[in-house]
């Protein structure tokens, strides 16, 4: 409950709803049993007009930036790619429909792996592909 208080304290900061903020921070201290310094102030965020939405140009300002963003996007573009090609495999010798509903498990599986990362460990996620493979008849020679 603390982390769903913590953003929502966020989000009356970025409202200004100090008030309101200074409250719920002093809430969670009395229940971690930590006190608040004297010092200590909230200080609420100003959105000017027009300066708080930010556009895709935003991704290419600064270097590291644009590497991780150009980065990323040749990722997506070769992910695309290969899925296209493995799930349209028109040099297979076998149904185009069986091809098309093995690509779809695929895509079910990893969705299943990915969900698995939001909920365990990212050590327990990531060992699932490095499992034992079990025999596929993709390879098979007929």
């Amino acid at each position: 409950m603390v982390f769903l208080k913590l953003s929502f304290l966020s989000w009356l900061l970025t409202h200004g709803h100090v008030e309101e903020a200074n409250k719920i921070l002093h809430d969670i201290a009395d229940y971690n049993g930590k006190p608040i310094p004297s010092a200590f102030k909230l200080i609420p965020h100003h959105h000017e007009s027009g300066k708080g939405v930010l556009g895709l140009l935003e991704l290419f300002k600064t270097p590291n930036l644009r590497k991780k963003t150009l980065i990323v996007y040749y990722m997506w573009f070769a992910t695309a790619c290969v899925y296209y090609g493995l799930t349209l495999n028109s040099n297979a010798k076998g149904s185009l429909f069986t091809y098309y509903c093995l690509g779809k498990g695929v895509l079910i599986l990893s969705k299943v792996v990915s969900f698995s990362y939001k909920v365990t460990s990212r050590r327990c996620s990531t060992s699932v592909p490095f499992a034992p493979p079990s025999p596929t008849p993709l390879n098979q020679d007929n």
